[in-house]
């Protein structure tokens, strides 16, 4: 009798064995998506940003493209993402329905449009008041500021004509 159990247990093991590897398999069932991000001009996008996403799970996954322009996502549970792809310079891009199956291996290029960047310049400052009806408003300075400009004989009325709007009409 004792042999007789030996052999059921023995042969339960080995039953358990043979079928251990087929219920781990159903269990980590999973797919990966790659692909190459590129230009209009077919040149390759190093460094865009690509996320694979799933809103009903919260799922989400981050890859950066390599110096080819290929990303990938490995061991990604089968179903329905969405996938976007950003890069400086670029518009970014967003597929929606990146269906990914049980065990199949999906492949997804993805081209870029150049997007023109918009610079705003903002530019503040006070205009100084001109006064056109009169000389009221003037350029007022005394004899310090005379002495100090490099001007030969430092006659005034020859400096003063030196300033907008002052036409000097002669000496006589």
């Amino acid at each position: 009798m004792r042999v007789s159990k030996l052999v059921t247990l023995v042969g339960l093991a080995f039953l358990a064995a043979c079928f251990v590897p087929l219920i781990g398999n159903a269990q980590t069932a999973t797919s990966s998506l790659r692909g190459v991000v590129s230009d209009p001009a077919n040149a390759v996008v190093s460094g865009a940003t690509v996320v694979l996403s799933r809103t009903e799970t919260g799922f989400s996954q981050t890859t950066t493209t390599d110096h080819e322009g290929a990303y990938q996502f490995l061991q990604l549970p089968p179903a329905t993402y969405t996938l976007n792809v950003t890069a400086a310079g670029f518009a970014p891009v967003k597929q929606e329905g990146v269906r990914l199956l049980v065990n199949v291996p999906s492949t997804l290029n993805v081209r870029v449009q150049v997007q023109g960047q918009s610079i705003q310049v903002e530019v503040s400052g006070a205009a100084e008041v001109v006064n056109t009806q009169d000389a009221t408003l003037g350029h007022a300075f005394g004899t310090e500021k005379i002495d100090s400009l490099p001007f030969e004989g430092r006659d005034p009325v020859s400096i003063l004509s030196l300033q907008p709007g002052v036409v000097f009409t002669g000496s006589s």
